[in-house]
């Protein structure tokens, strides 16, 4: 398949998705999802960026021993405050 028929093939895809619905009201939707695209892919990225500065020895995070590192990495990654810190949105457990 060349780029330009996987192109086609998306845009197909998308006409039949969006139905009866007008093109103007479409894109509330669509937007709506690529910006909780964009919220789940920098909250990915932070998770990484916290799991760097656990083990990075300047960082006001580190943590030497590598046992007790990958212990409590999950509650690291999963605290609220490591996000906000850096101005990320905050994406509950139970919504990712």
């Amino acid at each position: 398949m060349t780029n330009q028929e996987f192109k086609d093939t998306l845009w197909e895809a998308a006409n039949a998705l969006r139905g009866s619905v007008s093109a103007a009201e479409y894109k509330y939707p669509v937007l709506g999802l690529i910006f909780l695209k964009y919220v789940s892919d920098l909250f990915e990225a932070q998770a990484d960026v916290i799991r760097q500065r656990l083990a990075n020895p300047k960082s006001n995070l580190y943590i030497e021993d590598e046992e007790i590192r990958e212990k409590n990495e999950d509650s690291f990654i999963n605290d609220k405050i490591f996000y906000e810190a850096d101005n990320i949105f905050w994406v509950p457990e139970d919504v990712r």
